[in-house]
C-alpha cells in the first residue's frame, strides 16, 4: 500500500462525512478527480488532494529543516508554499463540486527519523477564483486548438519556451522532449498522422 493511500485512508477514517476519489467535469471538456472531499468546520465543503512529493519539494514549500543525503541544511528557509500546478489542479476539482475550500496535504517520499512528513495548506476559494477561471479558460483554448486541428504554443506558467533543449525545467524532464523540440514555434498545425 502507497503510503499515499495510507493517509487518504487516515483521513477518509478520522474526518466525519468524509468522501474519497470525487469525480467532477467543467463545461464538458475538462474531467477532474479529487482525492477527498469532507465538511469543514463552517459546514462548507472541502476538496482535498494529497500529493507525494521529494524531500527538495517539501522543502521548498514548508521551508523546514531536513537532514537529506546525510547533510543537515543550517537553516530554515523561506517557506513557498504548494506548487502553483498543485493549486490550479484540486482548484479546478474544487470549483467542479462546489466546494468552498481547497486543499493540498504534501507527504515526504523519504524522511529521517523525527523529521517532519506532512505538511497541510487550506485555501479559500473565492480567494483564487480568478487563477483557478484563468487557469480554465486557458485550457478550453487549448481544447479548441486540437479540436481545429492545431498543438498549442509551448509555453509553462505563462512563460513561452522558445528552445525546449535549452531549458532545464520543466523540459528536461518531459518525455515528449525530443519530438516537441522538432516543432516550430508558436501555434503548430498537426498533420493527419499526428491526429489519428
Amino acid at each position: 500500500e502507497k503510503i499515499h493511500d495510507r493517509i487518504q485512508s487516515a483521513m477518509l477514517a478520522g474526518i466525519p462525512g468524509a468522501e474519497m476519489e470525487i469525480n467532477g467535469v467543467i463545461e464538458d471538456f475538462i474531467t477532474c478527480r479529487a482525492d477527498l472531499k469532507y465538511p469543514a468546520e463552517d459546514g462548507q465543503v472541502v476538496c482535498a488532494e494529497i500529493k507525494s512529493v521529494s524531500d527538495f519539494a517539501y522543502k521548498l514549500a514548508t521551508g523546514a529543516k531536513l537532514k537529506s543525503n546525510g547533510q543537515w541544511n543550517k537553516k530554515d528557509q523561506v517557506a513557498e508554499g504548494p506548487k502553483r500546478e498543485h493549486i490550479l489542479q484540486v482548484g479546478i476539482s474544487a470549483k467542479s463540486i462546489g466546494a468552498a475550500y481547497l486543499c493540498i496535504v504534501y507527504t515526504r517520499k523519504t524522511a529521517a527519523k523525527d523529521e517532519p512528513i506532512i505538511a497541510e495548506w487550506r485555501f479559500k476559494i473565492n480567494e483564487l477564483s480568478d487563477k483557478i477561471d484563468a487557469e480554465i479558460e486557458r485550457l478550453k483554448g487549448i481544447v479548441q486548438l486540437v479540436i481545429n486541428g492545431q498543438l498549442p504554443p509551448r509555453e509553462y506558467e505563462g512563460e513561452s519556451i522558445y528552445e525546449p533543449l535549452k531549458k532545464r525545467w520543466p523540459c528536461s524532464y518531459c518525455s515528449y522532449l525530443t519530438a516537441c523540440s522538432k516543432l516550430e514555434t508558436g501555434i503548430v498545425p498537426l498533420t493527419p498522422s499526428e491526429t489519428e
